[in-house]
């Protein structure tokens, strides 16, 4: 608004100037609810198209085990990173694709400050101005750590017993949540089960072998012989309740991967719409 005055020095009228920023107060409005919402669920981090640090949310930097972004800000991408990746090929071609719009999503392993490892479900969305150039690059991730690790433990109890005969080895549950520790649990009674019947069945042998075979088959061997076949009978029972824990087993392990692709999705459809309203 622009008062006019005459020759006198009077203002005789005020001319207004203006241009319809409406869709640049929504679009604003869009990317901030985005941010909201990205901030309160995921961890979040901008870089420069070349991969240096430009911001972090606070998500990121607590899972990353740093204390706050200054830190972080101005060093690379690679810090996160273990130095044999980020002095290979790979790497180097991770960060041309990304500065040449190249929407990278998946599983990483990536290095905390103390460096210990952590596994995120991460997607890196290359972001353009007006001028359609790549001006930075949003990635948003989620720990998964934890269920890297229960699934980890389940494949080697699962390799211990099947390659070794070592039905002794059990999933940890320290840290399982949800469905993985449904899964850890499973697993557990799963070999219990197994175990059992085997294990009653060694001790018969054992004894067997132990001193006067008649006298010992007479007494306490003939008592255990038949402890061992009820409960081989037993486990026989529960053969049903077997098949049908294991046909959960992999019910749960189809569930737990499509829920990290599910989460994996979200996270790139977040990018997107960030991406969008910016």
């Amino acid at each position: 608004y622009t008062p006019v005055k005459d020759t006198n020095g009077d203002v005789f009228k005020v001319i207004k100037i203006a241009a319809d920023i409406s869709k640049m107060v929504e679009t604003r409005v869009e990317a901030n609810a985005v941010k909201t919402a990205v901030d309160a669920a995921w961890a979040s981090i901008e870089f420069t198209p070349e991969g240096n640090i430009l911001k972090a949310n606070e998500n990121f930097i607590n899972a990353l085990g740093y204390n706050n972004e200054s830190e972080i800000s101005g060093q690379h991408h690679k810090i996160f990173c273990d130095q044999e990746y980020t002095n290979s090929l790979e790497y180097k071609n991770f960060w041309r694709d990304l500065s040449e719009g190249q929407i990278k999503s998946g599983e990483f392993n990536r290095i905390k400050k103390n460096g210990e490892e952590i596994w995120i479900n991460a997607s890196y969305t290359p972001v353009r101005n007006e001028s359609g150039e790549i001006f930075k690059v949003i990635k948003i991730a989620a720990d998964i750590t934890e269920q890297k690790n229960v699934i980890a433990n389940v494949q080697e109890v699962v390799r211990l017993a099947n390659e070794e005969g070592d039905l002794s080895a059990r999933v940890s549950v320290d840290g399982a949540q949800g469905d993985y520790k449904i899964l850890s649990d499973t697993i557990n009674n799963l070999m219990d089960t197994v175990a059992t019947p085997i294990n009653e069945f060694k001790h018969l042998i054992i004894k067997l072998s132990e001193g006067d075979l008649r006298n010992k088959f007479e007494s306490d061997v003939k008592g255990e012989f038949n402890d061992m076949k009820e409960a081989y009978n037993t486990a026989v029972d529960t053969l049903s309740g077997l098949i049908e824990n294991i046909h959960r087993l992999s019910s749960m392990v189809a569930s737990a991967s499509e829920q990290m692709t599910v989460k994996g999705e979200q996270m790139k459809d977040s990018t997107l719409e960030m991406d969008s309203a910016i």
